[in-house]
Order: structure tokens, then C-alpha cells, then sequence
């Protein structure tokens, strides 16, 4: 149902709060990673660079990651998982990791031919 609400949108937000790995070997506690796991938990990176490849078409012009771990991610991993998937499918996007303590779009990277905004000083 959400995926036809927001097929053929121009700027695409999608959660990208952590990496599996980083969470499996993070300092939460086994119920917290069980939860965040959850399907009532958080998207990964990686649930999300699906998504996006389900969603994404010609007209996308930006992506946001969102709600990125500060424990159990880095910005510039999201933006790089989103980044990439977009690159397998053809697609030149501009990829954003969203602070979330202050607005985004302050600061910009070259990521693999992507051209990737990240917040000034999260790299």
C-alpha cells in the first residue's frame, strides 16, 4: 500500500537506522537488537537500498537516509548502501544521510560516481 503512495515521487525518505553488523556486535542488549531487528523494529541499510530499488524510477531526484543509528551506523554508510543500489540500477541520484540534531544539505561527497550530501563535519 505505501509502496504505490510513493511510487513516482521526486525526493524519496526512507529509514536507514543501522547496519546489521555494527548492531549484532554494538553494546545493546540482546532484547534491544531482537526489537530493532524486529518487524516492528528499524529498517537496515540494506532493507532499505531494497525499498528503494522497488521505488526508484527515472524522475527520482533525491534520497534522504533517515533516522541513522549514531550507536550501530555512520552516516556515510548509509548513504553509501543507498547510494550503491541505486548505481547497480542505473540510477544517478543524489543520496542524503540526515543528521537528525540540525538540517541537511550543508556539505557535499563524491561517493562511486554518486554525488552524495552529507551534514558538514558527520564524516
Amino acid at each position: 500500500e505505501a509502496a504505490s503512495v510513493l511510487a513516482g515521487c521526486d525526493v524519496l525518505g526512507i529509514e536507514t537506522n543501522h547496519d546489521p553488523e555494527m548492531l549484532r556486535t554494538g553494546p545493546y542488549p540482546y532484547f534491544l537488537t531482537t526489537r530493532i531487528r524486529s518487524e516492528m523494529g528499524h529498517l537496515a541499510n540494506d532493507q532499505a537500498a531494497e525499498a528503494i530499488e522497488r521505488l526508484a524510477h527515472d524522475g527520482l531526484r533525491r534520497v534522504i537516509g533517515m533516522h541513522v543509528s549514531r550507536t550501530n551506523n555512520t552516516f556515510e554508510l548509509a548513504a553509501t548502501v543507498l547510494a550503491d543500489r541505486l548505481g547497480t540500477i542505473g540510477l544517478d541520484v543524489p543520496v542524503i544521510a540526515a543528521r537528525h540534531d540540525r538540517p541537511c544539505e550543508a556539505g557535499a561527497v563524491e561517493l562511486g560516481g554518486q554525488a552524495t550530501l552529507f551534514e558538514q563535519g558527520a564524516l
